[in-house]
């Protein structure tokens, strides 16, 4: 698992982050969201994002 963490990817994380907030954002309110998306280890949710998804 480790080795597997330490191997090189173009944008996954930023990709596997933008579908949980796209996805997240149908079921959660915008500070569960927020919440969830820090304890995962991912910044929270963007202004940009709010905006977009909550308005």
């Amino acid at each position: 698992m480790n080795e597997e963490n330490k191997r090189q990817r173009s944008g996954v994380k930023k990709s596997m982050r933008n579908r949980c907030v796209k996805t997240g954002s149908k079921h959660f309110d915008k500070e569960t969201l927020n919440q969830l998306l820090i304890e995962s280890g991912w910044e929270g949710l963007k202004e940009k994002e709010i905006l977009f998804f909550y308005n």
